[in-house]
């Protein structure tokens, strides 16, 4: 299984750098379920961690975005966005997820599409502390089980 990772990593990153879109399906379908059994074995998680709410701060990578996903399985999924990313608005790389969420569904990587809320704030530290402090901290609160999930955001947003 460790060969094949590697191999299959090696020709996805080599491939997709140029045009991450045109390998994201070679990602879904290939890679991604070789890692989520790469890291069963290894115990990294063998099994859904209860997550009533995930939040994930959205940057230029899908990946990491996926794996998180596919571990925490929510009920709600928080993104937050900025409002540009380059070329492309923070609303439309939000319905691109929407979509690749579905892909991961259909490929059986998610029991249930979880309900999705997005936010496009500011690029800055202190607009996704303000928006997290002002949405989220009132569900902790509740007793609402919520996973911030640091790992895909942009530089500029940490």
């Amino acid at each position: 299984m460790e060969r094949r990772l590697r191999d299959l990593t090696e020709y996805y990153f080599t491939k997709s750098v140029c045009n991450p879109d045109k390998y994201i399906d070679v990602y879904i379908n290939e890679l991604l379920p070789l890692e989520i059994d790469y890291f069963k074995s290894k115990k990294v998680f063998s099994e859904v961690i209860d997550t009533d709410i995930l939040v994930q701060l959205v940057g230029f990578s899908w990946e990491p975005l996926f794996i998180s996903l596919c571990a925490y399985q929510p009920e709600t999924l928080v993104l937050v966005l900025n409002k540009k990313y380059n070329e492309q608005l923070g609303d439309r790389r939000g319905i691109d997820y929407e979509e690749h969420i579905n892909k991961l569904t259909k490929a059986s990587l998610i029991t249930d599409k979880p309900e999705i809320v997005s936010e496009t704030v500011e690029d800055t530290p202190e607009s996704v502390f303000n928006f997290l402090r002002k949405n989220l901290l009132p569900m902790v609160n509740e007793g609402k089980r919520v996973v911030i999930d640091i790992t895909g955001a942009k530089k500029s947003m940490v």
